[in-house]
């Protein structure tokens, strides 16, 4: 289970940084070719929204995956034999 769960972690980490890297390297020459204030304002919500969703997309998984990790870490301390 925690060689699973270390695995989903890392998988599920690097699925989200490929996701926000491809979504900035869109979303970035958008931002620098808005010539108005109000679109580049506009630019740097839409920049910060996507990575506030990258992160929180990966929040969902790599949360419960840590979680069992640390769980699975102490349950398989305390039954250790003396």
């Amino acid at each position: 289970m925690k060689r699973v769960a270390k695995w989903i972690f890392l998988g599920w980490t690097a699925l989200c940084l490929t996701g926000l890297t491809r979504s900035l390297m869109h979303t970035v020459p958008a931002y620098r070719a808005s010539t108005e204030n109000d679109e580049r304002e506009l630019a740097q919500i839409a920049v910060t929204i996507g990575a506030i969703e990258w992160v929180g997309i990966w929040i969902v998984i790599a949360v419960p995956s840590g979680i069992s990790l640390l769980t699975a870490n102490k349950s398989a301390n305390t039954h250790r034999p003396l």
